[in-house]
């Protein structure tokens, strides 16, 4: 026996295995006397038909249908011998037998990818420093306020601490107004950011049974192929005109958050007011943490990824291809939308990124023997405790005692791995954004 081995990328190999007949025509003997017992010949019982009979009816096709058996039954020998893991069905690419001379074949197979990962330490990646001000509590003191504020039917529209409620008629295309309603009572909280300002500006002073006119702008964003040119993007506007019938007005009375009320916001961690404010403070800024942190760990892994060229194996790209499609499906957001070629592309893409982290991760792991110790479940819970606003002791007993939330915290594990080995270098906002939008221009060059 002779094998060949080829390699046809990091993770999918063809091997081709030669024999001289004479070394398998014992084995050919064996599968062709199974398939003669199986045969049926007019006035033969079944399996009884001399084999040189047989042999004139059938001639070399029983070799011939029992070579992809015994392919199959040498590849997996061969396999064993070389103590090789699959991890997707083999395929057979070639077969030829020629009897009395030589049988060969060639399969191909699927192996995860032997990799010695590399440079995923000492990188410096820059975050932004997110600082959470005094007018950024208070501005969200006021719109808790207005949130939890009371209403009382006024005559006028005075500023826009209002909401009022319209009905619509629409204009058609040659200007005039249809007689139909279009929508009827439409409330319209003229204090909320995403109002139109032309409604804030036509509302004003306005009575109830009072009209005014306002048009929404709905711009498309289109791209093109021609058959001599490339792609370009044509934009268009679509311009819809609407009257507004006043039918209530409302005037907004905002008083301070009470007691009951900042209670049942904080979830009884604050009493009043100040302890409010120093609580969404802290809130705010646990939230920063987490968004710089995920910043930094998502850029650290592109490094990583970039340093680290390889190509995944196809059959899990496919798995998780699929998997990523039927999360689609189950999404009330995106199951009902049209997969266009780009999202299928871009879906593929981000498959064989997933299991290229996933092999590179898995491979890190083993190399520095990251395991979850006590100690490592230890500092995990220091540091979460702080996120999640509760003692780490408590954190700390609930990891140790709870064998599935022990399973998950590996991924914590390995990304505190990386925190250690990795700079997070925080910059000042405008020096951040200089840096990525330079870092955005480099890459298209």
């Amino acid at each position: 026996m002779d094998s060949q081995l080829k390699n046809i990328s990091d993770s999918q190999f063809e091997v081709t295995i030669t024999y001289p007949y004479e070394e398998v025509k014992e084995e050919f003997a064996k599968e062709v006397a199974k398939k003669i017992q199986k045969i049926s010949i007019p006035g033969f019982r079944k399996g009884k038909a001399p084999a040189s009979y047989i042999k004139r009816l059938y001639g070399d096709s029983l070799e011939y249908e029992a070579s992809e058996t015994l392919a199959n039954k040498f590849f997996w020998d061969y396999i064993d011998d070389q103590q090789i893991k699959l991890i997707s069905k083999p395929v057979m690419v070639d077969i030829d037998l020629k009897i009395q001379e030589l049988f060969k074949f060639t399969i191909r197979y699927e192996v995860l990818p032997q990799l010695d990962i590399q440079n995923y330490s000492g990188h410096t990646i820059e975050v932004p420093e997110l600082t959470v001000t005094d007018e950024a509590i208070n501005s969200q003191i006021q719109t808790l306020k207005h949130e939890h504020a009371s209403f009382q039917e006024d005559s006028e529209v005075i500023d826009n601490n209002y909401k009022i409620t319209v009905d619509l008629r629409k204009y058609n295309n040659n200007d005039l107004l249809e007689d139909e309603l279009f929508q009827k009572d439409i409330p319209i909280s003229l204090f909320h950011p995403n109002v139109l300002p032309e409604i804030n500006e036509k509302a004003l002073n306005t009575k109830v049974n009072d009209t005014f006119d306002f048009t929404i702008k709905d711009t498309h964003t289109h791209d093109h192929d021609h058959e001599h040119e490339e792609g370009h993007s044509h934009e268009h506007t679509l311009v819809f005109k609407y009257q507004a019938t006043v039918k209530k007005i409302e005037k907004m009375i905002i008083s301070d958050l009470s007691e009951e009320i900042i209670k049942t916001l904080s979830y009884n961690r604050a009493n009043n007011i100040e302890e409010f404010k120093k609580l969404l403070k802290e809130t705010a800024e646990n939230q920063n943490e987490k968004s710089t942190t995920d910043f930094f760990i998502s850029q650290l892994y592109n490094r990583i990824l970039e340093s680290n060229p390889f190509t995944p194996p196809p059959s899990l790209v496919e798995n998780t291809y699929n998997n990523l499609l039927e999360d689609r499906e189950k999404n009330p957001r995106t199951k009902k939308t049209t997969l266009t070629d780009k999202d299928k592309e871009a879906l593929k893409k981000q498959a064989t990124e997933n299991v290229r982290w996933y092999l590179i991760s898995d491979a890190i792991i083993k190399k520095e023997n990251i395991t979850l110790t006590d100690e490592v479940v230890k500092e995990l819970a220091q540091i979460n405790a702080k996120k999640m606003g509760i003692s780490s002791e408590t954190l700390e007993n609930h990891y140790l005692n709870n064998r599935e939330t022990r399973e998950r915290l590996r991924t914590d594990a390995f990304e505190l791995f990386l925190t250690k080995n990795n700079v997070m270098k925080t910059v000042d906002q405008e020096t951040f954004n200089t840096n990525m939008k330079k870092e955005s221009e480099d890459a298209k060059q």
